[in-house]
């Protein structure tokens, strides 16, 4: 899933389903860490999700650049959230990994970062 064993076991460790739900375009990311090893898959599920999460597409895209940070959006009003928040902090680290790894997929698919 990750190439930080940190990022995996926070997850897998959580016992969490966290739905991100991102808008304009829609897509729906599900990170499960129910199970062990933890997984990532895409598109909507009947499992009620243990922390909800939505935001517009370009918010996602600043956050993951390090152009916008998490606190800074939730606060400003650019991220929504149902459920249990406080406990999505324990998972800190798959969040940067994904800051990590989201600029070098893009550069890969050709984008100018």
């Amino acid at each position: 899933m990750t190439q930080d064993p940190r990022a995996s076991a926070d997850l897998s460790g959580s016992g969490m389903l966290i739905t991100i739900n991102v808008r304009e375009p829609g897509l729906i990311i599900r990170l499960d860490g129910r199970h062990n090893p933890a997984s990532v898959a895409f598109g909507p599920t009947n499992e009620k999700p243990n922390l909800e999460i939505g935001l517009k597409s370009e918010t996602l895209h600043k956050i993951w650049l390090g152009q916008l940070r998490v606190r800074d959006a939730y606060f400003g009003g650019k991220i929504s959230a149902k459920g249990n928040v406080f406990s999505a902090l324990k998972l800190a680290d798959i969040f940067h990994e994904a800051e990590r790894l989201y600029p070098i997929i893009l550069r890969e698919k050709g984008y100018t970062v």
